[in-house]
């Protein structure tokens, strides 16, 4: 995939496109802060309740939402 004129993946020798959208649950490294964000957002939703999930940028706040 090129992004502004540049092959990222041949440049770094990747395997894939880092941070695609279709990340394999599979391959997400679960961790007890993960697991942790992950049972809040599940609890949530299955009691219909308001959460909202803060975090630094760039550290992935959408990765839990991808291991549900």
């Amino acid at each position: 995939m090129s992004t502004c004129g540049v092959d990222v993946v041949r440049s770094f020798a990747l395997e894939r496109m880092p941070f695609a959208k279709d990340i394999a649950t599979d391959s997400l490294l679960r961790t007890e802060s993960f697991n942790d964000a992950l049972g809040r957002l599940v609890h949530s939703v299955d009691n219909r309740l308001f959460c909202v999930l803060t975090a630094p940028a760039g550290c992935g706040r959408a990765v839990p939402m991808a291991g549900s």
